[in-house]
Order: C-alpha cells, then structure tokens, then sequence
C-alpha cells in the first residue's frame, strides 16, 4: 500500500509538472484528475500562463469550475501583485467566493501599499465588490503599516 501511494504522489506530482510545459492540454484535461491534483495543476498553470495577456488567460481557464477559476485567480493575482498591483487587484475582484476574495484584495492591497499607498487606498475605494466596513478594515490595515518614512531611528 505504501508503495502505492508513493507511485501515485510521484504520479501526481509529475502531472502537475506537466502542466508548467503545457498549461492548456492539463487545464482542458483537468476533470480527470482528483480535487487536490487538479489544485496542482492550476497552481503550476498559472504560472506558465502569468506572461499571456489577461484576455487570453480568461479564455484558458472559461471552462473551469467556479472553485478551480477562483484558484487560478487567485494564484494569478499573487503573482501580479509585485509586478502589476493594478491587474492583480483586478484580478482579485473576479474571485467568486466571498471569503477567499477579501483575503486575496486585502493581500494585494497590502503588497501595492508599500510601493503606492495612495493607489492600493483609492482601488479600496472604488472597489464595488467591497463592504464599507471590509474597506475601512483593509485601509486600517494599510495605514498601520511601517514604512521607511515613518519609522524612527534610534
């Protein structure tokens, strides 16, 4: 039994693998595989993909599962947030699942916040999809955070 396992974790491990290579034959093939490895396979697809614009990535992952868009979406904007905090913000907005949507703009705000505070604060604002308490919590969150100009020096 041991043996099994090991082989199909190898198994698995290697079919995500595959789908760093060609993210687009894996994600067409993903209701094959079992939820944890369909997990794996999004995870490293996304970040084959993270280079192609943001239309071509909405046509790859369509035909998902809401569940398994909001882990490519989610990933993705993980991704973006160093590079491109606007698009991973956006990005962020498209999760369909309240709770994991609020992580991940909160996450995204946070990461703009240290480079741009007075963007990542007024894509807060604007933000439809957001509460006006999950708005003043995030921006709490935001302008609590140190920054090289407010730190004191011993």
């Amino acid at each position: 039994k041991q043996a099994y396992d090991l082989n199909q974790d190898y198994f698995n491990s290697a079919l995500a693998e595959i789908a760093s290579v060609e993210p687009n034959m894996m994600l067409a093939r993903l209701d094959n595989y079992e939820a944890n490895v369909q997990r794996d396979i999004i995870i490293n697809a996304s970040y084959a993909l993270a280079d192609i614009s943001e239309n071509d990535f909405l046509q790859v992952i369509n035909t998902l599962s809401d569940d398994n868009k909001d882990i490519a979406f989610r990933q993705r904007s993980a991704q973006l947030s160093q590079t491109d905090p606007q698009q991973a913000f956006n990005v962020a907005e498209r999760i369909n699942d309240a709770t994991t949507r609020l992580e991940s703009i909160a996450s995204t705000a946070n990461v703009w916040s240290g480079f741009d505070k007075r963007a990542a604060l007024t894509a807060i604002d604007n933000s439809s999809l957001l509460t006006a308490s999950q708005k003043s919590e995030i921006s709490r969150q935001i302008q609590l955070q140190l920054t090289s100009s407010n730190i004191i020096y011993p």
